[in-house]
């Protein structure tokens, strides 16, 4: 089980042979369970290591630092192990090129128009007519230009669709 492990003296902490130790100011050496550890506050005057630092990200401890009077300073977070620097570069090339977010827009539409019909077509006889005006809308998705555009025949689709609850509600 995770826990959370304080530091109150002045010392030292690094790592030796993947584990934790603290040596405080008369040498006296603690070891702190790595695999145990979710968060570490430190509120000593402390030295560390960059070889500490990354047996923490490697382990996912935070460490929170407090300054001399016990006021927050900071913390060191460990880098998000599921987050790509070369992701979020694309993400941000794909919103800079007009025609990738075109491209993405109209797939996240597509997707919930798919979702939209799915749920009014459960009543088919009340919602027949906002089925087909959906559709009709759907159609001109394929030749909007931009954004703006795209964004109007969203918001036609959805009014259509919110529509067919007050058809749906009477069943």
């Amino acid at each position: 089980m995770l826990r959370d492990h304080y530091i109150f003296s002045n010392g030292r902490l690094k790592r030796k042979d993947n584990t934790i130790y603290f040596l405080d100011e008369n040498e006296t050496k603690r070891s702190l369970p790595v695999h145990q550890v979710d968060n570490l506050y430190v509120f000593g005057e402390v030295d560390l290591n960059s070889s500490l630092l990354n047996l923490l990200s490697q382990h996912n401890v935070h460490m929170h630092i407090f300054n001399y009077y016990g006021f927050y300073a900071g913390t060191f977070c460990p880098r998000n192990k599921k987050v790509s620097g070369f992701t979020v570069v694309q993400q941000s090339a794909h919103y800079l090129d007009a025609a990738k977010r075109l491209y993405l827009a109209k797939m996240f539409l597509q997707s919930a128009v798919h979702h939209m019909l799915r749920n009014i077509r459960r009543y088919k006889e009340k919602t027949e007519e906002y089925v087909r005006q959906i559709e009709l809308e759907a159609e001109k998705m394929g030749t909007a230009t931009d954004i703006q555009e795209l964004m109007g025949i969203e918001g036609r689709i959805r009014q259509h669709y919110y529509q067919s609850f007050n058809e749906i509600h009477e069943c």
